[in-house]
């Protein structure tokens, strides 16, 4: 990922990362992840197009971390994509509503991990798809939703391309393996597992393995996001403070295998597909 600045040019956010990157020893691709785009600036998506770059992310979330995107925003990059032949990925929450499910929490005194699946429900994801979806319909743009983790939101996509949307799916390891009892853990334990959205009831796991199979999930991404133990017990005290995210890319293709092929819910073809 490149960020868009806070001021300033879009390709300086391309500019920097570059320059991280260039001493770098596999090959690699950047998203651009856009927070605020106006009349004055998204014509900026040209240039970025232009170096090389195909896809841009938004996300409906995270407002406290700067990368919330409004509706506007989203309205104004679908519309470009569409124009210039570039993909706009969406991380889906409503992240307003869960903000305030936060704060409610926190002022309730009541800090321990199991807070976050509350303060992150399946509607406020469902919710989010649905908007999304729907500014697409507008701009008549194609639209990729990142890391599916519940039946609701996988309806509204299916409801989508029933409709004739291009919309792509994704959904991750963690999704299908891991469930939402880890929460009830104790938080040192419990902290390893906040990851946006939460893991889900165990109940969700049947739907997405077989969406998967059928084609109604695209393909298996991972949202890899590592920190040690070390980084997560920053928020052992307050769930709101776990840095979010959970490896995955080292063992992605041989947990498919293993409990997708092996275990007869993935046909060998549809694991290399």
């Amino acid at each position: 990922f490149c960020y868009q600045p806070p001021i300033g040019p879009l390709v300086d956010g391309l500019a920097s990362r570059l320059e991280v990157a260039r001493d770098s020893v596999i090959d690699y691709g950047f998203h651009l992840v856009v927070t605020h785009l106006h009349a004055g600036n998204v014509g900026e998506l040209d240039e970025i197009c232009a170096a090389g770059v195909s896809s841009f992310k938004a996300y409906t979330a995270y407002a406290r971390r700067n990368l919330f995107a409004d509706d506007g925003t989203l309205f104004r990059l679908f519309s470009h994509c569409a124009r210039l032949g570039a993909l706009p990925l969406v991380h889906a929450e409503n992240g307003m509503v869960n903000d305030v499910l936060i704060e409610t929490a926190r002022a309730n005194g009541t800090l321990e991990v199991t807070q976050h699946p509350r303060t992150h429900p399946e509607a406020s994801e469902i919710e989010a798809t649905r908007r999304v979806i729907a500014i697409a319909a507008i701009a008549e743009a194609s639209v990729y939703v990142v890391h599916v983790s519940c039946a609701g939101a996988l309806e509204a996509i299916k409801e989508a391309r029933q409709d004739g949307q291009t919309v792509f799916a994704e959904t991750c390891p963690h999704y299908l393996l891991l469930d939402s009892s880890l929460y009830d853990r104790p938080s040192a334990e419990a902290i390893r597992f906040v990851v946006n959205p939460p893991l889900r009831p165990a109940s969700s796991q049947p739907v997405l393995w077989e969406a998967l199979a059928a084609g109604a999930v695209d393909l298996i991404a991972t949202d890899h996001s590592s920190f040690n133990l070390e980084q997560k017990a920053l928020g052992a005290n307050d769930f709101a403070n776990v840095p979010n995210g959970i490896p995955g890319i080292e063992h992605r293709l041989a947990l498919l295998f293993d409990e997708g092929v092996r275990r007869g819910r993935l046909s060998l073809e549809r694991w290399v597909d």
